[in-house]
């Protein structure tokens, strides 16, 4: 309601059919998931990507920008080693009787 005043009717119009053509997706005969969509939107991109490089590369432009994802090998290794001590020793508590917070990872 507050979106209809002072001038925002299109942003209100744009919510409204966002909501309505999401829940013709989800609860209409389509059979769609979130995560099937989200998997098929992922797979056009990259089918759009490729074909983009390819026609690029056939017509002597450059290829589209794709940004370096390098995982860093020891942050990624802190990370699991610190989950992994936490589970560890909320089990230990847990299989000594130890009365804890309420809480599993504390």
């Amino acid at each position: 309601m507050v979106l209809w005043r002072r001038g925002r009717a299109d942003l209100s119009a744009l919510l409204l059919a966002t909501v309505v053509a999401s829940w013709i997706l989800f609860h209409g005969a389509s059979g769609y998931t979130a995560v099937s969509l989200a998997a098929d939107m992922l797979f056009l991109l990259l089918v759009v990507l490729y074909a983009w490089s390819r026609a690029a590369r056939l017509l002597g432009h450059p290829a589209p920008p794709i940004p370096d994802l390098q995982l860093v090998a020891d942050e990624l290794d802190a990370l699991i080693s610190s989950g992994l001590a936490g589970i560890v020793s909320a089990f230990r508590r847990v299989a000594q009787g130890q009365p804890g917070s309420g809480r599993v990872f504390a």
